[in-house]
C-alpha cells in the first residue's frame, strides 16, 4: 500500500528518547538515523568543532567549519553543542546529561574515553539504563584496535576493495567515502538491539562496533565462499562470469553515459528474451546460430566467440539510446536494467518525485532552500526523516545545557530477566527472500526472536539455488549463500497460492508480532496478505516491506536485485578510475548495509507499539535508504551545482592515498598520508631514499602536485613486502595502512579472528559451514548462534504443531490438498 510522508513537526517513533553523540567522521551516521527515527540528538562537539566539520566538499568551496556538506548531510536533524570533555568541567558537565539521556554515541579510538575519565563503567555507575555505543575502525580490542582506519584502509582491510575493480589494475574503492557511514549504519542497529533489551530489563549496555566487521558483512557469497570450498573469488570489474574463462559484460555504455544488465538463462530467461525481443524491433538481432530461448539456456555453457558476437550485438544497441530512453524502455517490457545514475539523475529521477522524496532546507544566512535527501522509510505512524538544517557550532548550548532531557522508559518492564535476550518472545512471521530481507530478520532471530520463515517450492528462494554449495554440489539445501543470511530462524514450505492456505497463514498472522517480506509491490496482496488484509486479522501487527523503489509512484513495480540498485543509486557512478567505463563495487553491496537501516527501524516501531499499543506499516525503498550514504555527493550537486566523479583511490587533499603491489601477485597493501608529520614517518620508514627528501613533496600541495610520480616510487618501495607485515610495520609507525584483504585473507585475519567473526555451524545436509557473526557486539547480550539455517520445509511440523496448536488431522489435510511441501 502507498504511503504518505507525514509532517516533520509531529512527534517520531523514538520522541522520548535523548541521544548524546560525540562522533566525528567514524559513526556520525547513526545519530542521523537515530535523529530521523525522531529521537533527539545532541552533537557534543569540542570548542573548535566536530572533525566531521573540516570534511569536503564544502558550500561554494569555501572550507568553512559551517560549510562542509558531510555535516550538513549527516547532522541534519541534530542539535549542537560545545564542551571540552578532556577538562574537568566538561567532563563533568557531560556526566550530567547522561544521568538524563538515553544513549551515548562515540567514534574515538579505543580507550579514549577510559583515558578521559568517562569510560563505560563510569557512565553507567551514574546511569545504570544507559546504552553506550563505539564505533571504531576495527573494535574495542584486539592486535588492530589500535591501527588507524581512513577510509580506504578499514574498506581495504574488510575485504570489498580487494573483489572491487578491473583486474588489470589495482582494487579500487567507492570515491564518496563509505567506511564511517557503514559503522554509523551499523552502531545504529546496535543501539536499537541494546534499547529493546533495555525496554524490557530497565538494563543499559556497551555496543562495540567494527567499522571491519561492518564492512565484512557486505561480501554477498564471496568470503563465504572461500569458506566453505576454498575458491578465492576476484575482481572481474564490469564483468560477471560465465564458467570457466569466460564472461559477459555488466555494464554498458549508452548515448549519454552507461546502464546495467547482465544476461540471465533459466527462471529469469523471461526478462533477457525480452531484451532481445526488443534489439530485434529495432534490426539489433544476433546472427542464428546466436539467437535463444533464454529459458532453456545456461549461459555459462556458450562458446566465448558466441558471448563476443552477443556482447557486440547487445552493445551496440545500448549506443542508440538514453539512459532514460532504456530504463523506461526496460521497465515497460519487464526487463532488468537500470541506468548508472549520478547525482543529477537522482534528482531528476521520476520515482523519488512521485514519492516526494526529497525535502526543501532553509539554512540561516541564505536567500534559498537546498534540496536534500529525505526520510529513509515511510511509516503510516510518524514521518522518518530530517526535521531541521544542521546545527550551527555551538547553537542549542543554551536550550540544552539549561534543562534536562530523556524520559528512560523503562518502568512497566522493569522486574523481567536481564539475562533474557533482547527479543526473546518477540515472534516474526518472515515472507523475505534474498539479501536485505533475510539479513534484516537475521538482526532479530540472532538476537533471541522466534522468526518462521515461510518459503514456496513453486518460487524457490534464489539464494538457494545460488552458490558456491557445499563441496560444489547444488541443491536447494545446500548453498552456503542463503545459509549465511537465514541462521537461528525456523522454516516451513507452503504454498501460499493455494487457497487452502489462507487460513493457515492468516493463523500464522494472529500468534505474529511482526510480519516482512520484500517481495515486488503488489506480490502479497494478491494471496490476501497485504498490510489492509492482514491488520484486519492483527490489528497492532508491524508490517515491514522493503522493495527496490518503495510503494506507490511510476516504478514502484520494477523489480531487480542488490547489483542494479547499487547502479541505480548511483554507487558504481562513484567507483572506478575517471578514464574508464565505471565498475559496480562487489556483489548485492547496497543489500547489506540497508538491512541496517530497515532493522532499525522495525525495532523502532516496535518500540512505538509497546507504549502506544499501535501497530504500523513500514514502506521501506531500497533506493531512498541507499541515498543516505550518498548524501555528501547529492548535496554537493544540489548546493555547488557539482556533479561528482569516480577517482579511483585517490583522495582530494591526502598524497599518498592509494593501493600499492606487494610481493606476490594480486597482492596490495593500501597507505594513506593525511598530515606532514605521516609523510616524514613514512619517508623514514622507507629509509630516507633521496627522492623522498626533495622539498616538492614537503608539504600536501607538493604531493599532490606530483601524486603520479609519487605513486611509482613508493610501488617500487612496496614491491619489496608482504602485505601484512607492511601494514603492521607501517602502522606501528603512525602512518595509516591496511593489507588488501581477499577473502582467503580475511580468514587470516588477526583482529577478525579475535572479535570471532566467522562462526561455524553443524548442517544436517551441508555438514560444518560458516557464516558471517554480528559486527557488534553487546556486553550484556551477545549475540547466541543456535542453530543452522533451515532446509527447506524443515520445521513445518514443529510450526504447526507447536506454535499454532494444529493436530495431526488438521497438518494431513494441509498436505492432501498441496498446502504444504
Amino acid at each position: 500500500m502507498p504511503t504518505s510522508q507525514l509532517g516533520s513537526d509531529g512527534p517520531g517513533l523514538l520522541s522520548p528518547y535523548r541521544v548524546l553523540d560525540l562522533c566525528g567522521e567514524m559513526g556520525i551516521l547513526a545519530g542521523k538515523i537515530l535523529a530521523d527515527m525522531g529521537a533527539e540528538v545532541v552533537a557534543i562537539e569540542p570548542p573548535e568543532g566536530s572533525p566531521a566539520r573540516r570534511l569536503g566538499p564544502f558550500y561554494k568551496d569555501n572550507p568553512d567549519p559551517e560549510r562542509s556538506l558531510v555535516w550538513w548531510a549527516w547532522a541534519a536533524g541534530k542539535r549542537s553543542i560545545t564542551l571540552d570533555i578532556t577538562t574537568e568541567s566538561g567532563a563533568e558537565k557531560l556526566k550530567d546529561l547522561v544521568a538524563d539521556s538515553d544513549f551515548l554515541l562515540e567514534g574515538f579510538a579505543p580507550g579514549y574515553m577510559e583515558r578521559v575519565g568517562l569510560g563505560y563503567s563510569i557512565l553507567r555507575a551514574i546511569n545504570p539504563s544507559l546504552v553506550m555505543v563505539s564505533m571504531s575502525p576495527f573494535g574495542q580490542t584486539g592486535p588492530y584496535s589500535q591501527f588507524q582506519g581512513p577510509d580506504l584502509v578499514g574498506m581495504a582491510m574488510g575485504g570489498l576493495t580487494f573483489l572491487t575493480g578491473d583486474a588489470d589494475r589495482p582494487p579500487v574503492r567507492v570515491t564518496q567515502p563509505q567506511f564511517g557511514a557503514l559503522a554509523g549504519a551499523s552502531g545504529a542497529i546496535g543501539a536499537m538491539v541494546a534499547h529493546f533489551h533495555r525496554l524490557k530489563t530497565g538494563q543499559g549496555q556497551h555496543v562495540d562496533v567494527s567499522g571491519q566487521q561492518a564492512v565484512a558483512r557486505v561480501l554477498s557469497e564471496a568470503a563465504i565462499t572461500w569458506g566453505l570450498n576454498h575458491v578465492n573469488v576476484v575482481r572481474r570489474g564490469i564483468y560477471r562470469g560465465m564458467g570457466g574463462e569466460r564472461r559477459l559484460r555488466n555494464t554498458w555504455t549508452c548515448r549519454d553515459g552507461f546502464v546495467s544488465f547482465f544476461v540471465t538463462g533459466g527462471v529469469l530467461g523471461a526478462r533477457t528474451n525480452a531484451l532481445f525481443e526488443w534489439m530485434a524491433d529495432e534490426g539489433f538481432e544476433p546472427r542464428p546460430d546466436a539467437r535463444f530461448d533464454w529459458h532453456e539456456i545456461d549461459a555459462g555453457k556458450l562458446s566465448d566467440e558466441v558471448l563476443r558476437h552477443i556482447e557486440s550485438t547487445m552493445a551496440t544497441f545500448f549506443l542508440t539510446h538514453t539512459k532514460r530512453e532504456l530504463y523506461k524502455g526496460a521497465f515497460e517490457r519487464g526487463i532488468l536494467m537500470f541506468p548508472v545514475g549520478n547525482s543529477e539523475d537522482t534528482y531528476c529521477d521520476p520515482q523519488l518525485s512521485a514519492r516526494d522524496f526529497f525535502i526543501e532546507i532553509d539554512h540561516l544566512g541564505e536567500d534559498r532552500s537546498f534540496r536534500y535527501p529525505g526520510a529513509f522509510v515511510k511509516s503510516t505512524a510518524a514521518y522518518m526523516g530530517p526535521r531541521r538544517r544542521a546545527p550551527l557550532l555551538g547553537e542549542n548550548n543554551g536550550e540544552v545545557l539549561g534543562k534536562s532531557g530523556g524520559s528512560r522508559n523503562t518502568e512497566s518492564y522493569a522486574g523481567q530477566s536481564k539475562n533474557a535476550q533482547p527479543f526473546e518472545g518477540l515472534k516474526v512471521l518472515d515472507f523475505c527472500w534474498v539479501g536485505i530481507g533475510p539479513l534484516t530478520t537475521r538482526y532479530l532471530s540472532d538476537h533471541g526472536a522466534t522468526v518462521v520463515r515461510v518459503e514456496s517450492l513453486r518460487r524457490v528462494e534464489v539464494l538457494r539455488t545460488a552458490s558456491p554449495f557445499a563441496d560444489g554440489v547444488p541443491g536447494i539445501n545446500r548453498s552456503g549463500y542463503f545459509a549465511n543470511y537465514n541462521a537461528n530462524k525456523l522454516g516451513v514450505s507452503i504454498d501460499f497460492s493455494n487457497p487452502e492456505a489462507r487460513d493457515v497463514l492468516h493463523r500464522l498472522v494472529r500468534w505474529a508480532d511482526v510480519v516482512t517480506e520484500n517481495f515486488s509491490p503488489g506480490t502479497l496482496e494478491r494471496y490476501g496478505l497485504g498490510y489492509e488484509d492482514i491488520r484486519k486479522v492483527k490489528p497492532d501487527i508491524v508490517m515491514y516491506s522493503a522493495s527496490m523503489l518503495g510503494r506507490g509512484g511510476p516504478y514502484d513495480r520494477q523489480a531487480g536485485f542488490g547489483p542494479m540498485l547499487g547502479s541505480l543509486a548511483g554507487f558504481v557512478h562513484h567507483c572506478g578510475w575517471p578514464d574508464r567505463t565505471p565498475v559496480p563495487p562487489y556483489g548485492a553491496y547496497t543489500d547489506f548495509f540497508l538491512a541496517r537501516f530497515g532493522a532499525s527501524a522495525l525495532i523502532a516501531a516496535l518500540d512505538y507499539r509497546e507504549r502506544t499499543g499501535r501497530g504500523q506499516y513500514l514502506d521501506f525503498s531500497q533506493l531512498e535508504g541507499a541515498l543516505q550514504v550518498l548524501a555528501p555527493a547529492l548535496l554537493d550537486y544540489s548546493v555547488n551545482g557539482r556533479e561528482q566523479e569516480r577517482n579511483g583511490n585517490r583522495s582530494p587533499t591526502a598524497a599518498p592515498h592509494a593501493v600499492y603491489p606487494c610481493k606476490e601477485t594480486d597482492t596490495w597493501c593500501a597507505i594513506v598520508v593525511e598530515t606532514d608529520e605521516q609523510w616524514r614517518t613514512l619517508v623514514e620508514a622507507m629509509g630516507n631514499p633521496e627522492w623522498a627528501l626533495e622539498p616538492r613533496f614537503d608539504t600536501a600541495s607538493g604531493r599532490k602536485e606530483w601524486e603520479e610520480e609519487l605513486d611509482a616510487h613508493i610501488a617500487k618501495w612496496t614491491l619489496n613486502f608482504e602485505p601484512v607485515p607492511l601494514m603492521e610495520m607501517l602502522q606501528g609507525a603512525g602512518v595509516p595502512a591496511g593489507a588488501v584483504n581477499s577473502c582467503e585473507n580475511l580468514f587470516s585475519d588477526k583482529q577478525l579472528a579475535h572479535r570471532g567473526h566467522y562462526v561455524w555451524m553443524d548442517h544436517p545436509e551441508m555438514g560444518q559451514h560458516p557464516f558471517d557473526g554480528t559486527e557488534f557486539i553487546c556486553s550484556a547480550t551477545p549475540t547466541l548462534y543456535k542453530t543452522p539455517s533451515p532446509m527447506l520445509g524443515q520445521h513445518n511440523e514443529y510450526v504447526l504443531k507447536e506454535v499454532l496448536g494444529m493436530t495431526d488431522e488438521e497438518i494431513g489435510e494441509l498436505a492432501e490438498a498441496g498446502v504444504l511441501y
